[in-house]
């Protein structure tokens, strides 16, 4: 289950380039309230990130089947989030083989099967 606090995302021309904003509202890229990431391919900047009382936005991935997770929190310095799902880079390990949230150069790996690894050791 993936929870992304922004409320815009960043639309790309073919180069890749940003070419303006759209309210994640009624889209694929609506994880403002966790869902599973099922069939939607990111490779997005989130803006307009809601944040908490202590003003930083969160970005949180969980296996509910195995209750672990992992949580990246970025503060007011930050106002993108990028995410990206690995599934184009190869399909050697299948589609969202891992979730990858940079802000900075920080990383989020392993969705389902390397939550499920990390909670078998």
């Amino acid at each position: 289950m993936l929870r992304v606090p922004g409320r815009s995302v960043l639309r790309s021309n073919e180069r890749g380039l940003p070419v303006g904003t759209q309210a994640v509202q009624d889209t694929e890229y609506d994880f403002r309230q966790p869902r599973q990431i099922g069939s939607t391919t990111m490779d997005h900047a989130f803006t307009d990130l809601e944040r908490d009382e202590d003003g930083l936005a969160r970005v949180e991935l969980r296996d509910p089947d195995h209750g672990t997770g992992v949580s990246l929190w970025v503060d007011a310095s930050y106002p993108i989030l990028m995410l990206f799902t690995g599934d184009t880079l190869s399909t050697h390990f299948g589609a969202h083989a891992s979730m990858i949230s940079t802000a900075s150069t920080i990383i989020l790996g392993g969705l389902a099967d390397g939550l499920r690894k990390e909670a078998q050791t």
